[in-house]
């Protein structure tokens, strides 16, 4: 669905239209996830949606903003976007039924190789500390305004007392180029936007 956008400028420019892909859970998935917190340990599944609840209502969303001076659609936008509605909620429904079932991860080998890490770690480690290695947020992500793109979840991070945002890219857009880079710098601004929220809500950070 492509949503008017809440502000028409911003920092980068003239907001063109803001795009999300939500998809309901089924009913019977629905009813396993009766508050916000049954959501946020199943999110650590995610790929390209979170997992989200508001009000009672469930499903797993993912959004773009597209600004007036971005001309990415054909290379990096479709891409991004035509996985995220093919395979956006495979991931979760998948960690559910293996997390129920018992099952094994079933495998693979992954496209993404160390060098891909090695050129983001070198593109961020200019403006930020960068490592590479091995639930109102989600909601507040939705929103038709100016944030990082929303591919990923917020679920709970390892410290146990965090929160932590999780993306994963699929190898079917290993080949987009340059989009490893850009789901980094997505990740820094989200940082940033995160750090500001929970600030106001007088967390240290």
């Amino acid at each position: 669905m492509v949503s008017p956008e809440e502000q028409r400028e911003s920092e980068r420019g003239p907001i063109r239209a803001v795009v999300r892909v939500a998809a309901p859970l089924p009913p019977e998935f629905a009813a396993f996830f009766k508050t916000a917190d049954a959501t946020i340990s199943m999110n650590s599944f995610a790929a390209l949606g979170a997992l989200t609840w508001n009000g009672g209502r469930v499903y797993i969303g993912s959004r773009l903003t597209i600004y007036s001076v971005e001309d990415a659609w054909p290379t990096l936008h479709l891409p991004l976007l035509l996985f995220t509605t093919i395979c956006g909620a495979e991931a979760i429904l998948g960690g559910v039924r293996r997390s129920l079932s018992g099952e094994g991860d079933s495998g693979g080998a992954s496209s993404w190789t160390a060098s891909d890490l090695a050129q983001v770690r070198q593109y961020l480690s200019r403006v930020a500390v960068c490592t590479i290695g091995g639930q109102g947020l989600n909601n507040m992500e939705m929103a038709a305004r100016d944030l990082p793109p929303h591919f990923g979840a917020w679920c709970t991070g390892k410290l146990g007392n965090n929160p932590a945002y999780l993306s994963f890219l699929p190898n079917a857009l290993h080949s987009v180029s340059g989009i490893a880079a850009n789901v980094a710098v997505w990740a820094l601004g989200r940082a940033q936007m995160a750090n500001a929220v929970l600030a106001s809500l007088g967390v240290r950070v």
